[in-house]
């Protein structure tokens, strides 16, 4: 076996194991997105369902409160985004597009989630 077959063959090993890290992440945010919306939701049917807007407003600016939603909406965002990501690997073909189309949307997601982080840190009058 010379050079070459062996740079195209460790070539070839990182190319199949590329999508192992990708998938991880999928399940990780998957598991903690799940965990924080049966969390949300059982605050919401118990704590806040009756509430009014006043006490909703009192609930968000408890610190823990306020981060475990923050945490919420971040970990759904950076889950969509891995998903719009794999959306584009399969649908988009042309790498100038692919690669346009996947900045673009990670530049939106993150003014999202820095916008969401910044409207929580007004709220809990960190700003």
């Amino acid at each position: 076996m010379g050079k070459v077959d062996m740079i195209l063959q460790e070539e070839n090993n990182h190319k199949r194991h590329k999508g192992s890290g990708k998938w991880i992440a999928h399940r990780i945010s998957l598991v903690f997105f799940l965990g924080f919306s049966l969390w949300f939701l059982s605050v919401v049917v118990a704590d806040l369902r009756t509430a009014s807007s006043a006490e909703i407003l009192d609930w968000l600016c408890v610190p823990k409160n306020a981060l475990l939603l923050l945490a919420i909406v971040l970990i759904g965002l950076y889950h969509f985004g891995l998903e719009m990501h794999d959306i584009i690997e399969d649908y988009i073909h042309h790498p100038a597009n692919k690669k346009l189309v996947k900045g673009c949307i990670s530049i939106f997601l993150g003014a999202l989630a820095g916008l969401f982080a910044y409207v929580i840190m007004v709220a809990l009058k960190m700003i």
